[in-house]
């Protein structure tokens, strides 16, 4: 009886032992992984087509999460909350010929440049050109009904102040500027509405004010505005008309240092 008993202890502890030595193992492994991971992030290249789903999925994600701090603090909860519910943001380019739909044109180029950082599951964009058309036509023809429908996350908009200028007051063109943000919050009362001049033109008079106004109109109303016009060559220098075309529209070079601008707006921290 005395011998089965001290068998039994026996096997109890070394059970324990045991144990508690494989508990502690997988606690120090567990810990050095964290540990490697903290110092070599994960990244895209560590999912391999033998990788779980499950994992890859956790993977993906981390990744994504990840990338979002390329973002312009302004824009990561946005971003993060869209992420989260498992929808992309819907980012829509709106403008006069500036705002090119051609493949070469900056909208195209900052999208390929999105896209290729972030990926279609965090941000999808739409690009509307509307040529030779003032602000007020604009709205008098509901040219926008349909972008304005399908509810962007952000407007990122250039509202043609080349194309009025000279053909509608700058009074004029800020309301009209009002009419359109308020036709977008009526469908998304939360957009973020990003503003832009139009691109520089060669020794300009009235044309650098205008762009100062409607500045301190996107500040006055809390709205972001991106002056790309600090990328470009001064508007009095000889070296501006490389980067415009006959009718004082971006060229192959213009559209490059105006993408530009923007791909380092959105994509901050970001290599390459």
């Amino acid at each position: 009886m005395r011998t089965a008993l001290m068998v039994g202890l026996i096997v109890v502890t070394l059970f324990t032992l045991i144990s508690g030595k494989l508990y502690w193992n997988d606690r120090i492994e567990r810990v050095h992984a964290e540990g490697q991971t903290a110092q070599h992030p994960i990244e895209e290249k560590d999912i391999s087509e033998d990788t779980e789903p499950e994992k890859r999925k956790k993977i993906a994600d981390v990744v994504t999460l990840d990338k979002l701090n390329y973002l312009p603090k302004e824009l990561q909860s946005k971003f993060r909350d869209k992420v989260a519910s498992g929808q992309p943001v819907t980012l829509a380019i709106l403008g006069s010929a500036s705002t090119s739909t051609k493949e070469g044109a900056w909208p195209n180029l900052l999208k390929e440049k999105l896209m290729n950082t972030y990926g279609p599951s965090v941000i999808k964009v739409t690009t509307k050109e509307i040529a030779n058309k003032t602000s007020t036509q604009v709205i008098h023809e509901k040219l926008l009904d349909g972008l304005a429908a399908s509810k962007p996350d952000i407007l990122l908009i250039e509202p043609f102040l080349l194309y009025d200028n000279s053909k509608l007051s700058m009074e004029d063109r800020l309301k009209n500027l009002s009419t359109i943000i308020k036709q977008f919050k009526s469908t998304n009362s939360g957009v973020t509405v990003m503003i832009q001049p139009s691109n520089p033109i060669y020794q300009a008079y009235y044309y650098p004010k205008e762009e100062s106004d409607l500045e301190e109109y996107a500040l006055a109303h809390g709205y972001i505005y991106l002056d790309h016009w600090k990328a470009w060559p001064n508007g009095e220098s000889d070296n501006l008309l490389s980067y415009l075309t006959g009718e004082g529209l971006p060229n192959e070079k213009g559209n490059a240092v105006w993408s530009r601008f923007l791909i380092d707006y959105f994509i901050q921290q970001a290599t390459g």
